[in-house]
């Protein structure tokens, strides 16, 4: 099966971080073996018929061009990689005004969606905006998840040290770090914090908000290495996001035998197979107490074997090449 993936055009401009890009390379990497995938670049001259699958990820840039895509190629199917928290109703009263002349995202996927022969969705979340705010047919949806990322070899019994991690693009107001420093402060646990800290202001406030305790680690980037050692030796893991797609850094940790506090918010939690200690990310006290109690927990091992078999790269290939077959066979 030969395959092209085509990115939105933001991602040139966007860091390799872009959590759309990742999806589609991990997509890429998890099909290997299963079908030739193709990375599209606009200065190729193309042959769309060559390929039985277009698969577009993200954006709203080429949702125009489907319709006489399609004319050269049937197979054409989406990502949209919704991961909005504004309410279903207030999305479909927006789109089906329109908005003349104005193109902005909820009246594009609403013009658009339903050009795809497929909309690939990551959760029952992200599945039920595409049915409800923009009327995509039931039978045009397929749930495709995405994967943990990392290796950790197979023990028994992990060696874990009573820490949380945390890790995100720091400076970001939905990664809702302020609270999560403020529940360790409360709570009175470690909190090492891992990833982008944006830029000097930025990275002034993350500081403040510690007060200078010791409880608090700010790391901000760090090596694969080092973050995998992090994985490997923290207790527990806290996602407390007021907006997040999937969280695969959530879905690492759990594979490194992390005990998981994780928002209660979006698609997240489908993920976890009700392991999760899920919490309502604007409650500071909530958030502390479910890290603490995941913290005197003794680990089963059981979420770790549930994320390992569930979303490996292996599982996730044939999912994708089974909806692949699935759209391809639709007339």
């Amino acid at each position: 099966m030969r395959v092209a993936f085509v990115l939105y055009p933001e991602a040139i401009v966007i860091n390799k971080s872009n959590g759309i890009r990742n999806q589609a390379l991990k997509w890429r990497d998890a099909l290997d073996g299963l079908a030739d995938v193709e990375l599209i670049s606009p200065w190729q001259t193309i042959d769309w018929g060559k390929y039985d699958i277009i698969h577009f990820f993200g954006g709203t840039q080429w949702l125009g061009f489907v319709p006489d895509l399609r004319r050269l190629n049937d197979n054409v199917v989406f990502s949209p990689v919704w991961d909005s928290v504004d309410s279903q109703q207030k999305l479909r009263r927006l789109a089906a005004a329109g908005w003349k002349g104005y193109h902005h995202p909820w009246n594009m996927y609403r013009q658009y969606l339903h050009s795809f022969k497929g909309i690939f969705v990551r959760s029952d979340y992200e599945a039920e905006y595409m049915r409800y705010s923009f009327k995509v047919p039931d039978d045009c949806l397929h749930y495709a998840p995405i994967g943990y990322e990392i290796q950790i070899e197979d023990k028994d019994v992990m060696e874990k040290e009573d820490f949380c991690l945390h890790v995100s693009a720091l400076y970001q107001e939905r990664k809702n770090v302020h609270r999560l420093v403020e529940a360790a402060l409360q709570g009175n646990f470690r909190l090492v914090l891992c990833g982008n800290t944006g830029n000097e202001s930025q990275r002034h406030e993350i500081e403040s908000w510690a007060q200078g305790s010791p409880l608090i680690d700010i790391k901000g980037f760090v090596s694969a290495d080092e973050l995998k050692r992090l994985y490997e030796k923290a207790k527990v893991f806290a996602l407390p996001s007021l907006n997040e797609g999937v969280g695969i850094v959530a879905l690492n940790a759990a594979v490194a035998g992390c005990e998981v506090v994780l928002t209660q918010i979006g698609g997240p939690k489908e993920y976890f197979g009700g392991m999760a200690h899920l919490v309502n990310p604007f409650d500071i006290g909530d958030i502390a107490n479910a890290v603490s109690k995941a913290m005197s927990m003794k680990s089963t091992g059981k979420l770790r074997s549930y994320i390992t078999e569930k979303y490996s790269p292996q599982a996730i290939g044939y999912t994708l090449l089974n909806c692949y077959k699935q759209i391809m066979a639709k007339i």
